[in-house]
């Protein structure tokens, strides 16, 4: 599933000098029974099969469009895209391996203009429920004044055939100053994000179980936070767990209120009398099950912060800490707004510089500074492997000491977490299925277009 938004802008601005330009030919015809078969070979990591795949355009999105609608649903063996006929969109499910037509959904109109920039009109992703059952979910925001709301439409993954109407539809109250509204996953539920004029942001939680909806503003506060001199901040929602949304201080400290506190589960070689600002761990985001956040660390002679964090990652559920890493890996994420890419069966994920084993509860960092290469990380699949970048922004702070160079392809295996060349040529997947990966080599003139291509057979 997609929880890396922004990661197809990413990638083609890392790689615009390298990646394959295809003759797309011909107009988009929305609903195909078969996808479109590869029009040229392209250079792939060597688990994937460059001969084969097939090729899917997205023709509607404005070339400058920094998120891409679209998704895998890794059980189903699904690819998930939004597409655009005329004034109306519909959400397509193809299979992964063959590009066949599984299901299309009933058509809806969204009265927005279609050329948006950076921000399409509407948007799907792929989330998971309780008891493991994958939902397609696609956004529409809707109406003026009053009466502005966001439309959450759930669809069965593994549903068939056409016209496919939604197993729930979800309906968010959206102020009439709010910005853009951003759709992701957040743990056990779904949260939309906005900002008004007043530029504070606000977050709605969607329980996907029961469809209840929860909206809260950026004043939550966490009581175990406060001492005598106040409170570190306010605090907005990052996530939601079994028991309740997680609540992350502008000032730092994170944790579930009435029920667990980041100050309980601090990292090794964070220093808890260090300055009561940022000093209780800050969350950069919520992935599957886990809190990934970032901690001062303190130097243990001199008691002096040192230049680098400690990353650390929690579980969702009840605070414990399950890894840490120091790590220079702020540079290049943005905050809640950067949540990462999580492989389909949960156990790996990937952020930045920064990769964790859940299983082994092992975190690599990548920032160039243990003699490995810096590198950035853009997808990760069930078989370990990451895929992502080095050189060119891939680093920390400092780049990692190869950021005047071009960024250059690379392949992760988790288990040494030593980065492998590949060839320069090489477009590397942001997607990825158990028995497949979605590739970007680049798109005729406007709109994008993506190539999906099997993996090969284990050896």
């Amino acid at each position: 599933m997609r929880t890396a938004r922004g990661t197809v802008a990413v990638l083609l601005a890392l790689s615009t000098a390298w990646l394959l330009t295809a003759c797309g030919g011909g107009g988009q015809v929305v609903g195909e029974e078969s996808a479109r078969p590869l029009e040229k070979r392209f250079s792939a990591p060597d688990g994937f099969d460059g001969s084969r795949g097939w090729r899917q355009p997205l023709a509607w999105l404005s070339e400058h469009s920094a998120d891409i609608p679209m998704d895998v649903a890794p059980k189903a063996g699904l690819v998930l895209l939004l597409q655009m006929d005329g004034g109306s969109h519909i959400a397509e499910a193809r299979d992964a391996a063959t590009g066949d037509l599984r299901w299309i959904s009933r058509r809806w109109h969204t009265p927005a203009p279609v050329d948006m920039g950076p921000t399409p009109p509407a948007d799907i992703l792929v989330t998971t429920d309780r008891d493991g059952y994958e939902y397609v979910v696609t956004l529409q925001v809707e109406g003026t004044g009053p009466d502005r709301k966001a439309l959450l439409d759930l669809y069965l993954a593994d549903s068939a055939g056409k016209d496919i109407v939604p197993s729930r539809t979800v309906t968010v109250p959206v102020p009439s100053d709010a910005g853009r509204v951003a759709l992701r996953n957040g743990g056990t539920g779904l949260l939309l994000r906005w900002t008004g004029l007043d530029l504070r942001p606000r977050t709605a939680t969607v329980d996907i179980a029961t469809g209840q909806v929860r909206t809260y503003d950026d004043r939550q506060w966490l009581p175990a936070s406060c001492d005598r001199a106040g409170c570190p901040g306010d605090g907005e929602v990052a996530g939601l767990s079994p028991h309740g949304p997680v609540v992350a201080l502008s000032g730092g400290g994170f944790g579930i209120p009435g029920g667990w506190h980041s100050k309980d589960h601090a990292p090794p070689g964070f220093h808890p009398d260090h300055d009561r600002w940022q000093r209780d761990g800050v969350v950069q985001t919520v992935t599957g099950d886990h809190v990934v956040s970032w901690w001062a660390w303190i130097d243990a002679e001199s008691g002096r912060p040192l230049d680098e964090e400690v990353w650390a990652v929690h579980d969702l559920a009840s605070g414990k800490l399950e890894m840490s890493v120091p790590c220079d890996a702020l540079e290049g994420t943005e905050g809640l707004s950067s949540p990462g890419s999580l492989s389909g069966d949960g156990r790996y994920a990937v952020v930045g510089p920064l990769a964790f084993d859940f299983e082994r509860g092992k975190a690599h960092c990548l920032d160039g500074r243990d003699g490995r290469p810096a590198a950035r990380l853009l997808s990760v699949g069930d078989d370990g492997t990451a895929y992502g970048f080095t050189g060119g922004d891939g680093g920390g702070k400092d780049g990692g000491g190869d950021g005047g160079e071009e960024p250059g392809p690379v392949a992760v295996p988790l288990d040494t977490g030593t980065p492998e060349e590949l060839p320069g040529d090489t477009t590397i997947p942001f997607l990825l299925l158990p028995g497949a990966g979605v590739f970007t080599p680049g798109a005729y003139g406007r709109g994008a277009e993506f190539a999906v291509l099997p993996r090969r057979p284990a050896r």
